[in-house]
């Protein structure tokens, strides 16, 4: 076995005890890590154009299979509480919070007021 396999392969049984909640020590991670590391290896032989039988791809995806968590889809627990929070800062309040005072609108200009002229932009002065 070359090093570079090797690490592979420890590799591949590290991810199989994670997975699998064991030490990597165990021979559950190392039996997960050696099917894994021969569905790899298979599946390279299969792209670089070797003749590989395709059964036995399927043979050890049906050995991870069992050994493997299902993916059960995650449930979604929803509580809903009813609280009332400051306006201003977030917190939990006991009791009804004070009205908000609503920003009123400006008031409208005075009529007496005449708005300026403004000087006309040159080049010079600004203009685009």
């Amino acid at each position: 076995m070359s090093i570079e396999r090797a690490r592979q392969f420890r590799q591949l049984v590290t991810e199989a005890a994670r997975q699998l909640k064991c030490k990597p020590s165990s021979e559950l991670a190392r039996h997960v890590g050696t099917l894994r590391l021969a569905r790899q290896t298979l599946a390279e032989r299969l792209i670089a154009g070797r003749d590989v039988d395709p059964n036995s791809l399927l043979r050890i995806d049906e050995a991870l299979r069992q050994y493997m968590p299902t993916g059960e889809p995650a449930g979604v627990h929803l509580t809903i509480q009813v609280a009332k929070l400051c306006a201003k800062c977030g917190a939990q309040l006991d009791v009804e919070p004070p009205p908000i005072a609503e920003e009123r609108p400006s008031p409208a200009p005075s009529l007496n007021v005449v708005p300026l002229k403004q000087p006309q932009r040159t080049i010079d002065n600004g203009a685009p």
